[in-house]
């Protein structure tokens, strides 16, 4: 029996994926934003600088199905309106994708308007 991993990604999106907005002003200029739903995700990473401090460097990711976008993005179009709530007002640049092999697209997002802690939306 072979296993259609599109069909376990769609199940994986409907638990866990959130609605987001895409513009893509690398891919296609001028074009309207659409929508996507994806599975957002932040991970930690620590690395050292050349002084050998460690610092810590937050990595953001949106996976999404491939077979949902209505077009292949590109790194620089930009991610919004990702539906939670302490997300809000943020926008993102996508810095990298990369396919999976089974249908998922992991994007590598670059927050363009950080608040600090207690600034408020």
């Amino acid at each position: 029996m072979a296993v259609d991993f599109d069909d376990v990604l769609a199940a994986c999106q409907d638990d866990y994926g959130v609605a987001a907005m895409v513009t893509p002003v690398r891919t296609a200029p001028g074009m309207a934003a659409f929508p996507v739903r994806g599975i957002y995700a932040l991970k930690g990473a620590d690395f050292a600088d050349g002084d050998g401090q460690v610092l810590r460097m937050d990595n953001y990711t949106f996976d999404v199905r491939i077979s949902e976008l209505p077009m292949q993005v590109q790194r620089g179009d930009k991610v919004s309106n990702i539906a939670l709530p302490f997300l809000a007002g943020l926008v993102f640049t996508i810095e990298d994708t990369g396919d999976d092999g089974f249908g998922k697209q992991a994007w590598i997002l670059k927050a363009e308007n950080i608040r600090t802690q207690g600034s408020g939306p």
